[in-house]
C-alpha cells in the first residue's frame, strides 16, 4: 500500500460538495454546473481517483435532484405528465453536461490551479476526515479485513497531505464538533466503507499498472486504461461490487467484480481479490452465463430453469491488457444472442451469472432460484465500436 499511497500523492496537487442542500432554482443550477465542469475535466484527463469518481457522480446526482425539471418528474410519477416531464429533465442534463464539456475543454487537469476541482476535492476532504475520526473514535475499523484497514488509512493519509501545515487545526475542529455533538453510533463506517473499498480495488487495479477512470464518451460507466499505453482502454463496465466467490462448499473468499464489456463488445467480468496474495493462492476461477431460450414468463421460478437455456462458458485473458486478478470473457455467441434480442426489443429474456472456484464447475442443473444470480447485460445494440 505504501508505494500506491506514494503515487496517489502525486495527485494531492490535482485537487469536491456532497450533498446538495435545498436550493432556490438559480443556485442548484449553479451547483449542478459546478459538479458537471469537475466531472467533465475529470472525464477528459483522469487525474483523479476511483474512489473520488464516486463522489462526483453522486453530487451530479445530488445536485440535479434540486433543479426544477427533477422536482417537477418527480411531482409526476405515475402521472399522464411524467414521460414529458422526464424527457425535459434529461434535456436539461444533457445541454447542461454538454456546455460543461464545452466549457472544460481548455481547463487545468490537475493542481490546485482548477477552482471547481480544488474547492470539491477539499469539501469532501473535509467529510472523509470527520468519517475517519468518527470510525477512530467508534473502534469500528475493527470489523474491516486487514486490505480495508489499510485502504482507510491511506485515505487518512491522503487527507493529512493535502492539508498540510493545517492538518492538527483542522483535525482538531472535527473532534471538537463531534465531542460537541456527538453523532449517532454505528453511523460512520457504512458511509464510508464504500470508499474504503473502491481503493481496495483501485490498489489492485494499479499494481497491474491500469487506471480506473470514467468512460470517456458514458456518463456512468467506467473504463480501464493500462498506464503509459495509447488506444489501451479495456471496454466499458459498471462500478466494482465486494462479493464473495465460492471455492469449495465452506470456502468463500471475498473479492471485488466489474461486469461489462470488451471494447470487441464481448461479455466480461473483471476480478480483484483483496490482496495479490490472495489471488496467487486461490483457486482458478471460471463463469457461466445460462440464458432463457423461449420468450415465457414464469420460467426463472422453475428449479430447472438452467435445463431451458443456453450455457455459454467464459475464458480467461492472460495478457496483461487484463485490469485484474482475473479477466472473464464471453464468447462472440453470447453477445450477438443479447444484441439481436435488444434490437428486437426483447428484453424480459432471464439471464443468470455463475461465478466460482475450478472445483464448484460445471453448475448445478437443478439450483433453485433463491441460489441463482440475475445477470443484467449492458446494452450491446451499438457493441463494436467500443461504446
Amino acid at each position: 500500500m505504501r508505494s500506491f499511497i506514494a503515487a496517489l500523492a502525486l495527485c494531492l496537487s490535482c485537487g469536491t460538495p456532497t450533498i446538495a442542500q435545498d436550493a432556490p432554482a438559480d443556485q442548484s443550477y449553479q451547483t449542478l454546473d459546478a459538479w458537471l465542469r469537475i466531472a467533465e475535466t475529470e472525464r477528459r484527463c483522469g487525474s483523479l481517483f476511483y474512489f473520488e469518481l464516486r463522489v462526483i457522480e453522486k453530487s451530479v446526482g445530488d445536485s440535479m435532484s434540486q433543479t426544477p425539471e427533477t422536482k417537477a418528474a418527480y411531482a409526476a410519477a405515475g402521472t399522464a405528465q411524467f414521460n414529458e416531464k422526464f424527457k425535459a429533465q434529461t434535456a436539461m442534463l444533457n445541454a447542461r453536461r454538454q456546455a460543461a464539456r464545452e466549457a472544460t475543454l481548455t481547463s487545468e487537469c490537475g493542481g490546485y490551479a482548477n477552482p471547481d476541482l480544488a474547492s470539491a476535492r477539499r469539501f469532501y476532504f473535509s467529510d472523509f476526515l470527520k468519517l475517519s475520526v468518527m470510525i477512530n473514535q467508534e473502534k469500528s475499523y475493527e470489523q474491516l479485513t486487514d486490505a480495508q484497514r489499510s485502504a482507510l488509512s491511506g485515505i487518512f493519509q491522503l487527507v493529512k497531505q493535502a492539508y498540510g501545515e493545517q492538518f492538527e487545526t483542522v483535525l482538531n475542529q472535527k473532534v471538537a464538533e463531534l465531542n460537541a455533538t456527538p453523532p449517532k453510533a454505528g453511523t460512520s463506517l457504512p458511509v464510508m466503507l464504500p470508499f474504503i473499498n473502491d481503493l481496495v480495488w483501485e490498489q489492485q487495479v494499479f499494481e497491474r499498472g491500469h487506471k480506473t477512470a470514467m468512460h470517456s464518451t458514458e456518463p456512468g460507466w467506467l473504463e480501464f486504461r493500462k498506464d503509459g499505453v495509447t488506444n489501451s482502454v479495456y471496454g466499458k463496465f459498471g462500478k466494482p461490487q465486494r462479493q464473495f466467490l465460492r471455492f469449495d462448499e465452506d470456502v468463500m473468499i471475498p473479492a471485488h467484480i466489474a461486469s461489462g464489456q470488451t471494447k470487441d463488445g464481448q461479455i466480461a467480468y473483471v476480478i480483484n481479490f483483496e490482496t495479490k496474495a490472495i489471488a496467487d493462492t486461490v483457486d482458478d476461477v471460471k463463469a457461466t452465463i445460462f440464458s432463457q431460450n423461449r420468450e415465457q414468463l414464469g420460467e426463472w421460478d422453475q428449479d430447472d430453469w438452467r435445463t431451458r437455456s443456453t450455457a455459454y462458458q467464459s475464458r480467461r485473458d492472460e495478457t496483461d491488457a487484463c485490469p485484474g486478478h482475473v479477466c472473464l470473457i464471453f464468447p462472440d455467441a453470447l453477445s450477438q444472442r443479447i444484441r439481436t434480442r435488444q434490437q428486437a426489443g426483447k428484453n424480459a429474456y432471464p439471464y443468470e451469472i455463475y461465478i466460482a472456484g475450478e472445483k464448484l464447475h460445471p453448475a448445478p442443473m437443478d439450483a433453485p432460484k433463491s441460489q441463482r444470480k440475475r445477470f443484467t447485460p449492458p446494452s450491446l445494440i451499438l457493441a463494436g465500436s467500443g461504446n
